[in-house]
């Protein structure tokens, strides 16, 4: 059972079993101070609670309720969830983790985070607090929720529903735009949350004034990726697969997964975007999902422990999902400069460094067709001197020339011009890209009739909303041919180039230009000395070398250290021609010699 804490200090240290403490919230209205109690329970013989998911805001912004008949300084923005929760003439039993946690006591806050999930999955609610309603969009974010969920429950899944044109009406409701700046509130950005709202019995919204089901939100974010993909492009909707994708973190997970398949490293690679306050919660804030659990055991991947420094977390993580993983786990790696020369953990180590460079990861997971060293065996990765890497695989070709999408870059990919002038003055990176493309000097690895192809595919990857874009050649080239008549504003067929289809019926512009600017996201276009054309890691440079690892799905750059035999990583790539195991099938007078990589 439970008991008031108001006798003693408001703080004795929890650290055995699996108790918490939970928040009687006494009543108040309006501008009334805050007032609530501290109470001590053990899970499993708990009073009925509500657990509250929300944004923690600036830790020095505070303000001081009385806890417990004594002052408590709580941030503001746990103030104001009190004050929206609160009833008026009754208390209400809460947990929330800024007061239920001692903050300022590791050992506690390691032991409470190991089960903390259970925390969220025993609670009767989760009222997820997004904040007041500064723009006043809460009533349309509500009435689109609603209305969408009547609408989705006539259908099996949203999966069944009919995907909507690019001229259907309802495209240009002006709701979609106060849904755009719903989901850039800072809710959706916080790591701990999406553990807070997959785990809940009941997740349900609070904006502003209005309430709604947080899973029938997530059905609406589901449609507009699967039925209504035109959105992301006109109205900036477009919710990130850490929250539609992992949804249900019960453990029956799999039931409702879009993709059954997933693991822990996927979880990590579509989590890393998200903020925390300590670069190691963004592994604990993970630990509740059912995948964190290794098996026979169920020992967590990492057990929470905030003694430990950063590097040696990091370092527990990447070697245990080495060995889950392989080689896929090279493929989260973004460097900047700045991290690429640290010496604190080595290159090749993921989600350390936390740089949101990249939006779309090639060889992550396993639904994506690349299988660059199809033909290999997979031979095991070892982990030696600790932190070394050694890998067998070819030595492929080397950067020639690196040309990086900045933000300025990837914005001219949307850009079209509007007059006859603009059109003749086109100077942008991607006019670069295609003129050196079509050079000869850079017809080495394609035939002249090959290049075009070679080129569109490369722009995206080889993805077409995800799927092999080669799957539908013909479909494809059409896309890229309305792209390429919209950006060269070609109207009279007199004026397209040979190798441009005439029919203009079926090309579709925005799901070209939305697969490519997803995936030159935080890289860069790269020409190799054998003429191959390739998107590589924003840092790539001209003498880094392109590789086929064994057992890897995806080609890495790497680059050579004044050490012989040893390499720094510096992140995946595409290189168009050598996705499907060509390296591996040519001639043994042409083939590079497999080799021993130490990348350190």
């Amino acid at each position: 059972m439970f008991q008031p804490a108001a006798a003693q200090p408001l703080y004795l240290p929890l650290l055995e079993g699996e108790v918490i403490r939970l928040v009687d919230l006494l009543p108040g209205e309006g501008d009334d101070p805050v007032s609530l109690r501290l109470l001590i329970a053990e899970l499993g013989h708990h009073p009925e609670y509500e657990a509250i998911s929300y944004v923690w805001g600036d830790p020095s912004q505070t303000v001081s309720v009385l806890c417990n008949g004594r002052p408590l300084a709580i941030t503001v923005s746990l103030n104001a969830v009190f004050k929206r929760v609160r009833y008026p003439d009754r208390s209400r039993i809460l947990w929330a983790d800024a007061v239920c946690i001692n903050q300022w006591h590791d050992d506690e806050r390691s032991h409470h985070v190991a089960f903390m999930g259970k925390v969220y999955s025993y609670a009767k609610r989760v009222l997820v607090h997004f904040g007041d309603d500064l723009d006043g969009d809460a009533v349309n974010v509500s009435s689109l929720v609603k209305e969408y969920a009547a609408l989705i429950s006539k259908y099996k899944s949203v999966h069944d529903m009919p995907i909507l044109s690019a001229e259907d009406p309802a495209l240009d409701d002006p709701r979609w735009k106060t849904l755009s700046r719903f989901h850039h509130l800072p809710w959706w950005t916080r790591a701990w949350v999406v553990q807070e709202v997959g785990l809940a019995r009941e997740p349900f919204c609070l904006y502003g004034n209005e309430g709604f089901d947080y899973r029938d939100l997530m059905r609406l974010a589901v449609w507009t990726t699967r039925c209504a993909p035109h959105l992301e492009f006109r109205h900036d909707v477009s919710f990130a697969t850490v929250h539609t994708d992992w949804l249900d973190w019960s453990s029956n997970w799999r039931e409702s997964s879009p993709d059954p398949s997933q693991t822990f490293l996927g979880l990590m690679n579509h989590s890393r975007w998200l903020s925390c306050r300590l670069k190691k919660d963004h592994i604990y804030a993970l630990l509740g999902h059912p995948l964190a659990q290794l098996e026979p055991s169920g020992d967590l991947i990492v057990q929470p422990a905030y003694n430990k420094t950063d590097e040696d977390v990091y370092l527990e993580l990447g070697k245990s999902l080495i060995r889950s993983h392989g080689l896929r786990v090279l493929s989260p790696v973004d460097h900047n400069e700045e991290t690429w020369t640290s010496n604190l953990v080595p290159s090749w180590l993921p989600f350390y460094h936390n740089v949101e460079l990249t939006a779309c990861n090639f060889g992550v997971f396993p639904d994506f067709w690349y299988e660059a060293s199809a033909g290999s065996e997979g031979q095991a990765v070892t982990v030696a001197e600790g932190t070394n890497l050694h890998v067998r695989g070819l030595l492929v070709d080397i950067v020639k020339r690196s040309l990086p999408f900045t933000e300025a870059g990837l914005e001219d990919l949307g850009r079209f011009p509007t007059d006859r002038l603009a059109i003749g003055n086109q100077n942008t990176l991607l006019d670069h890209i295609m003129a050196e493309a079509m050079a000869k000097a850079n017809g080495q690895a394609y035939d002249a009739g090959d290049k075009i192809p070679a080129l569109s595919l490369t722009l995206c990857a080889g993805l077409s909303r995800y799927r092999c874009a080669e799957d539908n050649l013909h479909q494809h080239c059409e896309d890229f041919a309305a792209y390429y008549r919209l950006r060269k504003g070609l109207d009279d067929e007199s004026d397209f180039p040979q190798w441009m289809p005439h029919d203009r019926a079926h090309g579709d512009y925005e799901k070209y230009l939305t697969d490519m600017k997803l995936v030159c996201e935080g890289r860069s276009f790269i020409f190799t000395e054998k003429g191959r054309f390739g998107l590589g890691p924003l840092i790539a440079a001209p003498g880094d070398v392109c590789c086929i690892l064994f057992g890897a799905t995806v080609p890495f750059i790497l680059r050579r250290t004044q050490r012989e035999g040893y390499f720094k990583l510096v992140g995946e790539a595409y290189l168009h021609g050598l996705m499907r195991g060509e390296a591996l099938s040519l001639s043994t007078a042409s083939s590079p010699e497999e080799q021993t990589l130490i990348i350190c």
